[in-house]
């Protein structure tokens, strides 16, 4: 009967361990499965990523190349403008009809003061009287003061232009009108020996002609300094 029953409760045994261990392989399958499809969606994910960066990279290339281009059709102007940008700080505008200070960069590289305290009809002409202040410490001598005027408005040269204006062909043509319309202004010069002293004010009159003070829509000045001196030391080493 043991025998009996021993061969009756081995294929059980086995039948039972067969059926686990197939269990087994389902979820494993599964389980891989699972995975696989994991790794396909994670990797077209990849794949789109990829294709993203090109076309932004393409994108920001295109934008670089355009931005270059552009930069090289507007450097000419753009110099242009410049030197006019650094042409008004050695010419500035002055007004004839107000009291405010004016701010001129010489030749040297020294930046002194200047006010209109009056202006006068003279002649065929127009008297301007002005102080040129000097903020520092050191002497001034042999000053040449140059003005130059216009009956037009130096913003009549670029009132009638209507593109952008960081558009090359703009600027081009405010520049080009810009500097016809320098090129005609009148000037008056003048020379004054008397030294501007330290923190002081040096009177200056100038005459410009033929012209009259309604006519002035345009003023600007320029002032040269051909000698500066200063104190020697007197403090011992």
């Amino acid at each position: 009967m043991n025998i009996l029953m021993r061969t009756t409760t081995l294929p059980l045994i086995l039948g039972l361990c067969f059926f686990g261990q197939g269990c087994k392989d389902d979820e494993a399958r599964k389980e891989l499965a699972t995975m696989r499809d994991g790794m396909q969606k994670f990797a077209s994910q990849l794949q789109e990523r990829d294709v993203e960066i090109v076309t932004s990279v393409k994108s920001q290339r295109e934008a670089i190349i355009e931005l270059q281009n552009r930069l090289a059709e507007a450097g000419p102007a753009m110099k242009a403008m410049l030197s006019l940008l650094q042409l008004a700080e050695k010419q500035p505008n002055i007004d004839l009809h107000g009291r405010g200070f004016t701010s001129v960069k010489t030749s040297s590289g020294l930046t002194l003061i200047v006010i209109v305290d009056d202006v006068q009809p003279k002649l065929d002409g127009v008297s301007i009287k002005m102080r040129i202040g000097n903020p520092y410490n050191m002497n001034f001598g042999r000053t040449i003061v140059k003005l130059r005027w216009s009956t037009e408005y130096s913003g009549e040269a670029i009132s009638s232009l209507t593109g952008k204006p960081d558009d090359p062909d703009t600027l081009k043509q405010w520049t080009d009108n810009y500097n016809e319309f320098m090129g005609s202004l009148k000037s008056a010069t003048q020379q004054f020996n008397t030294p501007i002293r330290p923190g002081s004010w040096s009177e200056v009159d100038l005459v410009i002609a033929p012209v009259s003070l309604s006519q002035i829509k345009y003023c600007s000045i320029e002032i040269d300094v051909e000698e500066i001196s200063l104190m020697l030391s007197t403090t011992p080493q």
